[in-house]
């Protein structure tokens, strides 16, 4: 498509509607907060053109449901205190800027096309700077993008030290109470995991300049394929089978074993998967509204890179994250497991992380004007890294894949993996 430049035109401040009170000043981080690196997670939902809601009156409700929003999820309108333990809620504000796309450029059109990593940079307010994160040690700036059709798309930037990906819907979903019904239920709650009280260094994990994204789409047919190919991948079957997640991350692991060649060799370790601690608490559940990070990665074996074993593997290692497991986290022993997970962490700059948005309420974060006619993200999140989303159509699945160029150059000539989705 023809290259598209998105021109600012304004940029206010963004505050809670009510003044934090002075017992809320100082959010703690908790301790997965504090071993979650320092990089921030660029996200855009796109809205088709409404005749009833002009962009004017869009962006004006999304400023003000905003303020009221922040006034619940008070710390993203705070600012990051170094070394990234606390944050200080202030209500310093939110960034807000508004865009144009300029020309008669269509917002079906565009995403007829398949959006390419240039257009999608310009709309979210981070940019190419999403490396650094916002300006000023903020955790949340936020951009309107008007097209000329009256569409819209709401970029993010978000700071992954303060939420992950469920904590991240969550505030979208009160967001967009606040826009249409004037409030939400959601009560911030503090942290589930005592912080700990001492700096914790963890490494960068930001993307480089010479990290490229790609998109790769399964449709709903090609998934259900894909869940039972085990045994044309390797000559036997796999019961029960693998999970749509399992599945993806499966294909994609061996597909970058071979891309990135002398990387997992035995002992070396090559990949890491996020797994959601939330599912993993039944002795004592954790509410949704707890801002902040429930998400730890977990080693997944070499093994012989067999389809059957890199899934089996995965299943595995989400398996071993039980009660116990979680009670050691928040107990006396929590030190031993902070160090376990460092460790870990450590060596996320040489591994592909993975990890699932899938199931995520991304699709019903509805402003007042309609549901969401994609989402995507807007950048890099990680270098070496898979996200895997819901497809646009509900059956399937978009994996957001974030690798050095010469190994992307690998990946997308890769005869196995094209032979099972479509590369965007």
């Amino acid at each position: 498509m023809t290259a598209v430049e998105v021109s600012i035109s304004s940029r206010t401040t963004v505050k809670p509607s009510s003044s934090t009170p002075p017992h809320l000043l100082l959010w703690k981080l908790s301790m997965i907060d504090q071993l979650t690196p320092k990089h921030h997670v660029p996200f855009i939902l796109f809205y088709s053109p409404n005749p009833s809601h002009p962009p004017a009156a869009i962006v004006a409700r999304l400023k003000l449901s905003l303020s009221h929003a922040l006034t619940k999820f008070y710390p993203l309108a705070g600012r990051l205190h170094d070394p990234s333990s606390t944050v200080d809620c202030g209500d310093q504000g939110v960034d807000f800027f508004e865009a144009r796309v300029p020309g008669a450029v269509d917002l079906a059109g565009v995403l007829l096309l398949n959006p390419g990593p240039d257009l999608l940079r310009q709309l979210v307010p981070c940019a190419a700077a999403c490396t650094a994160g916002c300006p000023g040690g903020a955790l949340l700036a936020v951009q309107a993008t008007v097209f000329s059709c009256g569409g819209v798309a709401v970029g993010l930037c978000i700071s992954h030290k303060i939420a992950d990906g469920v904590s991240f819907l969550c505030f979208l979903q009160s967001w967009a109470a606040s826009a249409t019904i004037g409030g939400g239920d959601a009560v911030l709650e503090s942290s589930f995991f005592p912080p700990l009280e001492f700096f914790v260094s963890v490494p960068d994990c930001s993307p480089t300049e010479s990290t490229v994204q790609r998109r790769f789409v399964l449709n709903g047919s090609q998934l259900t394929a894909l869940r039972s190919a085990d045994d044309e991948l390797d000559g036997g079957t796999q019961s029960p089978a693998p999970t749509r997640v399992e599945a993806v991350t499966g294909l994609f692991w061996r597909a970058i074993i071979r891309a990135r060649p002398g990387v997992g060799a035995a002992g070396e370790g090559l990949a890491t998967h996020m797994v959601d601690l939330r599912k993993k608490m039944t002795a004592v559940p954790v509410a949704e509204t707890k801002l902040g990070n429930f998400s730890i990665p977990v080693m997944l074996p070499e093994e012989d890179g067999s389809w059957k074993n890199l899934t089996l593997g995965l299943r595995r290692a989400v398996t071993e994250l039980d009660d116990e497991k979680m009670r050691e986290a928040r107990g006396p022993r929590r030190l031993e497991f902070a160090v376990k997970s460092q460790r870990q962490m450590t060596r996320l700059p040489t591994r592909c992380v993975f990890s699932s948005w899938c199931r995520f309420p991304a699709y019903g974060v509805d402003f007042g004007w309609g549901k969401p006619a994609w989402v995507a993200f807007g950048g890099s999140i990680m270098k070496h890294s898979v996200v895997i989303v819901d497809g646009k159509g509900g059956d399937g699945v978009e994996a957001w894949v974030s690798l050095e160029e010469d190994e992307m150059g690998r990946l997308v000539s890769d005869e196995e993996l094209l032979s099972r989705l479509s590369l965007c």
